[in-house]
């Protein structure tokens, strides 16, 4: 669920997803959408399905984030 509520379990919510998001930029510009992906479902396993691109969409928003569909690549922004 992406609403928040009080038995809302944190480590799998938008917010954590994020910031592990934000931790795989740490040392890279760039990575492609599909690795991203990938190490994010390691992590968290199928419930990142419905919280990947809301992540991505609240990295966007903040701009920190932009999307280069010609490379399929997520580019971090300062």
């Amino acid at each position: 669920m992406l609403l928040p509520h009080k038995y809302m379990n944190l480590e799998k919510s938008v917010l954590k997803v994020s910031s592990e998001i934000i931790k795989e930029f740490s040392n890279k510009e760039a990575i492609e959408f599909d690795y991203l992906y990938k190490k994010m479902e390691h992590k968290f396993g199928v419930e990142v399905n419905e919280l990947f691109i809301p992540s991505l969409i609240l990295l966007h928003a903040f701009g920190k984030l932009e999307y280069i569909m010609s490379e399929d690549l997520l580019e971090w922004t300062e």
